[in-house]
């Protein structure tokens, strides 16, 4: 990878977690679902409670039958 090509991937990782940190700031949940890959998986805690927890679960040519 050339140095150009690391720079765009971090600012490109710097982005993605500014976004999904500026959602956790507003609790939208929701809208951090497309952010995360097919396997992707998080849980949240608020005050020691189980606020949310997520999975992103892409449907699969098989299923949509």
């Amino acid at each position: 990878m050339t140095p150009i090509e690391t720079l765009i991937e971090k600012q490109a990782i710097k982005e993605l977690v500014d976004t999904f940190s500026n959602l956790a700031d507003i609790k939208d949940v929701a809208a951090q679902g497309p952010l995360f890959t097919e396997d992707g998986h998080v849980t949240t805690y608020i005050g020691g409670k189980l606020f949310a927890d997520l999975k992103k679960e892409i449907e699969s040519e098989d299923r949509k039958s």
